[in-house]
């Protein structure tokens, strides 16, 4: 009977493509199979942690090794065997470029430097994107010290007012930009009552995730500040950093490329960290926007479906009447805080503070912050100049 179906041409040709097509999906089970298992027991076996040049660690892992490393990772690796009597030199030849092996907390740890091609770089900068991936055999607490120590051995060195500045490219990440040292918190010169409102709110919000989570609030801080030119918006924005020992990341809204941008901007900063959004009126004017992304993008990144938990954004604007109040309603915006041009008294504690003298300035007029700072910058040796340069700039600004 099966002799006779098989005569049949047709019923042959079908049978043999069901055969061989059975064939070709089985034959890769046992390599897949194999890799499977592989995997499953690397991961176990094996610790691995990546660094991507977006995160700052990126930088700060590169010189420790650089530091440390340089005068033998370059071409082999020379490190004494501890277990053996005679303590030769182990030598180990890097299997490729920017492949080499350290000893560390007793594990053999493998450090490699991948390069990515980025497409449509616009610029050399942004042509290729880096990443640090380094392993060890059951290395977990061996990697995890070494990037800690790498951490220590950078940050050891800064002011205590240090604040890393991130600012977002147009190749969709976010590249570190500078480490600078900032006023502390209780040092900007704004209006004593308004700076304690804020570190009294910072310092609620710091300690305070549990109580969002208990009541179902989403865990986020807005601020607004706004005001003329030259007052402090962004300075007091990077103080607010500092005083968290958070990182700054900095959005320009007017260089994305659509909402999606935007959307994938705010999702990669990490939770505890500052967003800095600069002069916002320079995008919105009410909610026609004058650049590629949409007002209602914006709404959604700062309390809708996008909003990054842990985050605190700080807004900053010279024209608050121009944006739209559906951005500073209650409950997206926490605080609107009006940062004026500095009086009288808040000069006089700036220069005393700059010259480390008492000094009395008496005359109120409206002069940005900026231009006292600068002022002070170019009599640093010439208190008393300073302050005449000071009389006669409030003096053209009240004549104006």
């Amino acid at each position: 009977m099966f002799d006779e179906i098989l005569k049949n041409p047709a019923i042959s040709v079908v049978l043999v493509a069901s055969m061989g097509a059975i064939a070709y999906t089985i034959k890769d089970i046992p390599v897949k199979a194999f890799d499977f298992i592989r995997k499953k027991i690397l991961a176990r076996v094996v610790f691995t942690a990546r660094v991507p040049d977006y995160e700052s660690l990126f930088f700060v892992l590169e010189k420790w090794l650089f530091d440390r490393f340089a005068a033998n990772h370059r071409d082999v690796h020379a490190a004494f065997d501890e277990t053996k009597a005679n303590r030769m030199p182990k030598i180990i030849f890097k299997s490729a470029p920017n492949i080499f092996t350290v000893r560390y907390a007793g594990k053999w740890v493998l450090i490699e430097k991948r390069r990515q091609n980025i497409e449509h770089a616009e610029n050399f900068r942004s042509l290729f994107a880096h990443e640090y991936i380094i392993s060890a055999i059951k290395g977990r607490d061996a990697i995890t010290n070494l990037l800690e120590e790498a951490k220590q051995s950078y940050y050891k060195h800064l002011p205590v007012n240090a604040v890393t500045i991130k600012t977002h490219h147009t190749n969709g990440y976010y590249d570190y930009n500078s480490t600078i040292t900032v006023k502390p918190l209780t040092k900007v010169i704004i209006d004593a009552g308004v700076k304690a409102k804020i570190i009294n709110d910072v310092d609620e919000f710091k300690g305070g995730r549990k109580w969002y989570t208990d009541n179902a609030i989403p865990y986020k801080r807005t601020y607004c500040f706004y005001g003329p030119p030259g007052t402090g918006k962004t300075s007091l924005s990077l103080a607010i950093a500092s005083y968290l020992d958070a990182d700054v990341y900095v959005i320009n809204i007017n260089s994305l490329a659509d909402d999606f941008a935007l959307q994938t901007a705010f999702q990669q900063i990490p939770s505890g960290s500052i967003l800095l959004l600069e002069d916002v009126d320079a995008a919105f004017n009410g909610r026609q926007s004058k650049c590629k992304v949409s007002f209602s993008a914006l709404l959604n990144c700062t309390d809708g479906a996008f909003y990054r938990d842990g985050l605190i954004t700080c807004i900053t604007t010279n024209h608050i009447d121009t944006l739209d109040p559906a951005l500073l309603r209650t409950g997206r915006c926490d605080m609107k805080i009006h940062i004026t041009y500095p009086s009288a008294e808040e000069v006089s504690y700036y220069i005393s503070q700059f010259f480390g003298e008492n000094m009395k300035f008496n005359l109120d007029s409206e002069i940005p912050m900026s231009d006292v700072q600068e002022i002070c910058i170019s009599h640093k040796n010439d208190p008393y100049g300073a302050l005449d340069a000071l009389y006669a700039k409030s003096l053209s600004k009240i004549s104006v």
